[in-house]
């Protein structure tokens, strides 16, 4: 699994190495805790354009020693001697893990395409990154944020699998550039979400604030679109050039900010939106679904938003693990 690690966090895994990688982590809490601790010795250490194994295997050493210096009394003996085994193996686990991703780093690395950082997110997380140009990016569930060689010179690149909100450091001299992919997206300095399904290869990009150039990777015709913000550009792989029209996704964030706005929506649409957004399932019996609401949720608990549904309308609610279930006589 080292092997298969190290190919995923430095990007030269493949479609299936890398859906094997994400299987594996999502099998248990244990895996996806070390697959945490790997990606940590990972960040740390690729830091630089070269993974110095010596350096890392001199730091790892020097915690080992610093956990058997703990040891001040012949007293405690027994258990200290327990726990500076304990430290041992810990350690111990921690150089193989080190050697292991530095080791396959060294072989499989590529210049100019090596990462300095890769990020990515387990099921139900949302995490937030600082780039060193200032750069935030929030990284949607499942996700991952590879920050490539070089990042912060001449240009700064990125490369992104599955979904994230960029709020771009301006900088008129160096482009942010983002591979989706099948497509690119190039900006100096603006906020728009980035949407890339490998799989299906498709790219959406909403812009915010500012404008951002998609383009789609099809060889040397490359057709782009300047998009600007409320607007939203499609590159699918299956079709020809860029497609782009106005966003009327008012709730294209919310996985984000938990900020939800409904205008006559059908309760069937707003069940699929607060599923995507609180990872529940919410389902609604006869043709209540089709009951219009209006309304506007700040950051409120999946708790709040069930029993305000409820009132609202006058619904009973069923609830068991994540599901909950309405039922009523209409609207």
């Amino acid at each position: 699994m080292n092997e298969l690690l190290a190919k995923y966090f430095s990007g030269n895994a493949t479609t299936d190495e890398r859906t094997e990688v994400e299987a594996w982590r999502n099998q248990s809490n244990e895996n996806a805790s070390e697959f945490l601790e790997a990606s940590d010795i990972w960040h740390q250490q690729t830091k630089g354009q070269e993974f110095d194994v010596a350096s890392a295997l001199s730091k790892v050493k020097q915690q080992m020693q610093n956990e058997e210096a703990k040891v001040v009394s012949m007293k405690e003996n027994i258990a200290t001697s327990e726990s500076s085994s304990f430290g041992f193996m810990k350690y111990a686990a921690g150089i193989a893990l080190v050697i292991g991703l530095g080791l396959i780093y060294w072989l499989t690395s590529v210049p100019g395409i090596a990462p300095s950082a890769t990020y990515a997110t387990l099921d139900d997380e949302v995490q937030d990154v600082e780039l060193s140009d200032g750069t935030i990016v929030t990284l949607d569930e499942n996700s991952q944020l590879i920050v490539l060689e070089g990042f912060n010179g001449e240009d700064r690149s990125v490369k992104l699998t599955g979904t994230a909100f960029f709020d771009v450091a301006r900088d008129e001299n160096r482009p942010f550039i983002i591979d989706a992919g099948n497509s690119e997206v190039k900006v100096l300095g603006t906020s728009f979400l980035v949407k890339s399904d490998e799989a299906a290869e498709v790219t959406e990009v909403i812009v915010k604030s500012g404008s951002v150039a998609l383009a789609a990777d099809y060889g040397r015709t490359n057709p782009s679109v300047v998009l600007s913000p409320g607007e939203i550009g499609v590159a699918d792989s299956r079709k020809a050039g860029v497609l782009k029209r106005n966003n009327k996704d008012a709730n294209y964030l919310a996985w984000k900010d938990k900020v939800i706005t409904f205008d006559r929506t059908t309760l069937t649409e707003v069940a699929q939106v607060l599923n995507d957004v609180y990872k529940v399932e919410m389902t609604f019996e006869g043709n209540i679904g089709n009951c219009q609401m209006t309304a506007q949720f700040q950051q409120q608990s999946i708790e709040a938003v069930v029993e305000i549904i409820s009132q609202t309308f006058g619904f009973e609610v069923k609830h068991k693990g994540k599901g909950y279930k309405f039922t009523g006589n209409g609207c």
